[in-house]
């Protein structure tokens, strides 16, 4: 005959144990990665605090006889470090980006269009590139090595294209991109494959350029490709408005009169210049260099926007781990 089994149920675990139950239950109710990284660090230690002090039962905070449960306390000071260095870094993200005067201007253009934070701007577009400055009569294409796609930043430039046998000439103002044939690699189609191109500045030049070996690399990013997604389909439409309504300028460098799509030379567009007040991102979003004149409010509002009740309560949300598939 078999004995037969008795289950006895014990008394609940002392307020450590119902606090980091309590924890590790809330992360899978925050839709913020910041929350939920907090809810696992505070689950951790309340798991830590519980082993350490022997697995008391409630009401007791401390176990009698005491001793320390080392696998609780090991694992769990594992917990801590894993989730807690990634909660750090989280933060860290939130203080303000430190640009100079020029990369800000060039952030101000890539953030009207597309909406990036300054911190990618800086760590996933603004390392690919450089900024370079042309003499007036400097033929771009000469002067620089490998092939490079240019955001003119100041300055205006005459460019031959030769398509097909056929050339003609347009010029290019402060916003503008060149050379078109490589913004094909975003898989946002502009065309001017077959399509040669001949830069020349008309007056002094500031441009930001990437190589088309670091456009590849960042056509394979989620951030980057849709920033530069953006920025493309605005030139194209720039180019779409001015194409009926060019005007001609005065001729530079002993040419003959030419045709000017954008603003005047020895100045910026618009684009370029300081943000207003309402298109300042909002101080709760992510990357807005808010978040620490008052980080324990910010995260109140955090907790408070990110918290979602799971299902049916809630509806479901929907290709939360589904990004577009990057470029082979």
């Amino acid at each position: 005959r078999h004995a037969r089994m008795v289950v006895v149920i014990g008394a609940p675990g002392a307020i450590w144990s119902q606090l980091a139950n309590a924890c590790f239950i809330s992360a899978g109710l925050f839709a913020d990665i910041m929350m939920i990284r907090l809810a696992l660090v505070l689950g951790y230690t309340w798991l830590l605090v519980q082993g350490a002090l022997g697995f008391p039962i409630w009401p007791y905070l401390v176990a009698e006889p005491h001793f320390m449960g080392l696998d609780t306390v090991l694992w769990s000071a594992l917990g801590i470090y894993v989730q807690g260095s990634a909660f750090v870094q989280l933060l860290l993200d939130e203080r303000q980006v430190r640009l100079s005067e020029e990369e800000d201007a060039l952030w101000r253009m890539f953030f009207r269009l597309s909406g990036i934070s300054r911190l990618l701007f800086k760590t996933g577009l603004l390392t690919h590139g450089q900024f370079r400055s042309y003499a007036p009569g400097a033929v771009v294409s000469k002067v620089d090595e490998g092939r490079r796609v240019h955001i003119i930043l100041e300055g205006e430039v005459e460019a031959i294209l030769d398509q097909n046998g056929q050339r003609r000439t347009i010029c290019l103002g402060s916003g503008d991109l060149f050379e078109f044939k490589y913004l094909n690699l975003f898989r946002t189609y502009v065309g001017f494959l077959d399509c040669s191109m001949s830069v020349t500045a008309m007056t002094e030049l500031r441009t930001f350029s990437v190589s088309v070996s670091s456009l590849e690399q960042l056509s394979r990013g989620s951030a980057s490709r849709l920033a530069w997604q953006a920025v493309i389909i605005a030139a194209v439409a720039k180019a779409a408005e001015y194409g009926d309504n060019t005007k001609v300028l005065t001729p530079v460098l002993g040419s003959s009169k030419r045709l000017i799509m954008g603003p005047s030379a020895h100045c910026r567009a618009p684009i370029f210049g300081p943000l207003d007040d309402d298109e300042l991102p909002p101080r709760d979003t992510p990357g807005s260099g808010r978040f620490w004149r008052n980080p324990v409010l910010a995260l109140l509002r955090l907790a408070r926007s990110s918290f979602v009740l799971p299902w049916p309560f809630s509806p479901p949300f929907h290709g939360m781990r589904h990004e577009p598939i990057p470029p082979s």
